[in-house]
């Protein structure tokens, strides 16, 4: 898969501002959707612009960095969501837990939507390191 479809493809994250929505309506507490939410429309409303540059094979650096904050968000995400959600690790958002995440339809977040996006963007970078490690290698025998 080219390097612009990995990274365009991310541009369903911006379905994060649903985390936003609820937040808004009382029902997930701020500590997770307010980074999540925000987070997954910066990565997924940016996705477009660096996958049209991986296009142009423009700035590799660029679209690593990118790849970098999507997984960054990711972590943070998780983290979040996992300790505002009722359990015995619940340390944040004691007074409104957070259920809906454990609930259908947005179980799915957790459940599918991370791994792909965490695939996506390690199947990206990978292909940025193929990329340097081949360049390294020609440098080498020349």
């Amino acid at each position: 898969m080219p390097q612009s479809q990995l990274v365009s493809l991310q541009f369903y994250r911006v379905l994060g501002v649903t985390f936003l929505v609820l937040y808004a309506a009382g029902q997930l507490p701020g500590i997770f959707a307010l980074p999540a939410g925000w987070g997954d429309v910066m990565v997924g409303s940016t996705a477009l612009i660096v996958g049209a540059r991986a296009a142009r094979n423009e700035n590799d650096q660029f679209v690593t960095l990118w790849n970098w904050l999507g997984i960054s968000d990711l972590v943070i995400a998780i983290a979040t969501g996992f300790l505002s959600a009722a359990s015995r690790f619940q340390i944040f958002s004691l007074d409104a837990p957070n259920v809906l995440i454990g609930s259908f339809p947005l179980v799915m977040v957790p459940i599918f939507a991370v791994p792909l996006s965490i695939v996506l963007h390690l199947a990206s970078l990978s292909k940025i390191w193929a990329v340097h490690r081949s360049v390294m290698k020609q440098a080498v025998s020349a």
